[in-house]
């Protein structure tokens, strides 16, 4: 098949020259000697396409999309930063949900969040630069100055949706809600079993914070609503569930309801369905 990556076209010729036992060559090919050259036989016309050199999007891992998007909306063009957002965009892409995909688009003028990913990554494309310059000083060779002024005309154009507050504030609200940090260095080891003090208080703020926010949301919220007017003068639908849970998971609340479950389980177990006695 054919491919574009010259390190994995790189790695496919690589296979050629692995070295064969000549008793093990004779026993496939009984009219060789010894495996002294190989011959790439090529149905597809990958030998004469193009390649590319693969790199990785993300260029500023120490730098958090909140920062990043804010350089942009200020101004900053550097291809770096624009490829460490379309790649964290690309992440970001592939755990919404259909609805969140949806909000996007609207606060996009239509366009989701893959659109604006590839727009970003074709506005940092030192082929385009070049062509580009070419077009605007009518020069076959244009200088590296009058390059830059083309991806820089090209990169502001391409950063012109991130310039909406309300965008990049709903892009990172999903980031922080999708963000999962994990430790590669710590090693951990089981020194007990059960609640601990701190969890048991971190339990007990999670309960506290979110009883809180029922109390203060009741006349607001649909859902909370019909519960508090038992007997129930409307039937509690899904849509209402949907959207109280939806509500919680956003900053600065952050309330997973699986993490609710488990803070009321480690309070009042009994209260709780399914819980482990344990």
């Amino acid at each position: 098949r054919n491919i574009k990556s010259r390190s994995f076209f790189e790695q496919m010729k690589g296979r050629g020259v692995r070295v064969i036992n000549p008793n093990d060559l004779q026993s496939v090919t009984p009219d060789a000697n010894a495996k002294t050259h190989f011959i790439i036989v090529d149905a597809v016309g990958v030998c004469e396409q193009d390649k590319t050199d693969s790199r990785p999007m993300e260029k500023k891992p120490s730098i958090s999309l909140e920062k990043l998007l804010q350089a942009v909306a200020l101004g900053n063009t550097e291809p770096d930063v624009i490829s460490s957002i379309a790649g964290r965009l690309s992440r970001i892409e592939k755990r919404l949900s259909r609805e969140e995909k949806e909000e996007i688009k609207r606060l996009n003028n239509g366009q989701g969040i893959k659109d604006l990913m590839a727009t970003l990554v074709q506005s940092i494309d030192p082929d385009r630069h070049i062509e580009s310059a070419k077009t605007d000083f009518g020069n076959d060779a244009p200088s590296e100055e009058q390059i830059k002024q083309a991806s820089n005309k090209i990169i502001k154009e391409a950063v012109k949706p991130l310039h909406n507050p309300e965008l990049r504030k709903k892009i990172i609200e999903l980031h922080k809600t999708l963000e999962q940090t994990i430790d590669i260095i710590s090693k951990d080891e089981v020194v007990a079993a059960g609640f601990d003090a701190d969890a048991l208080e971190k339990a007990q703020k999670t309960v506290t914070s979110f009883e809180q926010f029922i109390k203060e949301h009741k006349d607001e919220i649909t859902a909370i609503q019909i519960l508090y007017s038992r007997p129930y003068k409307a039937r509690l639908r899904f849509e209402d569930i949907k959207a109280l849970s939806e509500m919680i998971e956003k900053p600065p609340y952050l309330w997973r309801v699986d993490r609710l479950w488990d803070a009321y389980a480690a309070l009042e177990r009994s209260k709780v369905r399914g819980a482990s006695s344990q």
